[in-house]
């Protein structure tokens, strides 16, 4: 019921707050500037030029813009039309559970994964779990999809999928790119994806639900897109980076820097 729902999410509300008393002190900065406190329009302002000198920023940005119009589609017409028509109302809550349960599992072995085959392969399944919503939502009619009831379940375990690379590779992947802007970075990410969730907060209810299929398919490839080019602008960034100093160090050697000296020791 719909009392033992909200009595349960007071009660873990209320048990995540007391046990924050229980967290350690945060580490000291490791400099005085990082511990600078930083106003809301000058974390917009470095956001904001990360994402126009970046090139990688601004391909990253596909998949949070997939996950905002993905997750907005999941909540405004699968939710909202097909789990209420096929089980009613008051299960819609139970069906959406199953996102950030899935999220939650899949956590270690994409944990595992990506140190495995790294990020971008399972970046790219994100985007196709997503991907793979929207076009069976867009292909299948209402009507048969209502009749799987709990069946609609699948589409649940790739949201959550997509979500647990949202919520862990996705941001990994951003902390290693920009180590010294990660404020800025994260910064795109909630305003990428949460700018895209308002959006469709807006134009969705006025689309049919081809239209906002088809607008989830094409962030989705825009997300795919991105990720490769993101990935391949980086190893290229890195390798230029590793280049320089080889180069660097040969200097160093031509000019005697760091040179090894060869001659026999005066007796």
């Amino acid at each position: 019921s719909d009392v033992f729902v909200y009595t349960f999410f007071t009660v873990v509300a209320v048990a995540c707050a007391v046990l924050m008393v229980f967290v350690p002190k945060e580490p000291p900065p490791m400099s005085q500037a990082e511990n600078q406190p930083m106003s809301t329009g000058e974390r917009l302002a470095q956001a904001g030029k990360l994402l126009a000198t970046d090139a990688r920023m601004r391909w990253i940005a596909g998949f949070e813009i997939m996950f905002g119009f993905s997750t907005s589609f999941l909540n405004f017409y699968i939710n909202g039309t097909i789990v209420k028509a096929a089980l009613g109302k008051k299960d819609i809550g139970y069906m959406s559970a199953v996102v950030p349960a899935v999220a939650t599992l899949m956590a270690i072995p994409y944990s595992w994964l990506t140190n495995s085959i790294g990020k971008a392969p399972v970046m790219l399944g994100g985007c196709l779990s997503y991907l793979t919503i929207a076009i069976v939502v867009a292909a299948v009619q209402d009507g048969t999809l209502e009749s799987l009831k709990w069946g609609l379940v699948f589409l649940y375990i790739l949201a959550g999928n997509g979500r647990s690379v949202f919520e862990g590779t996705n941001k990994a992947m951003v902390a290693d790119f920009f180590p010294e802007e990660k404020p800025a970075a994260f910064a795109n990410i909630i305003i990428t994806s949460g700018g895209a969730s308002a959006i469709a907060f807006y134009v969705f209810p006025e689309m049919d639900k081809i239209a906002m299929a088809i607008v989830v398919a094409v962030a989705c490839m825009y997300g795919i897109a991105g990720i490769i080019f993101a990935f391949r602008i980086h190893s290229a960034r890195g390798k230029a980076e590793w280049g320089k100093v080889e180069e660097e160090d040969e200097e160093h050697v031509l000019e005697g820097k760091d040179a090894v000296n060869f001659t026999e020791p005066g007796g």
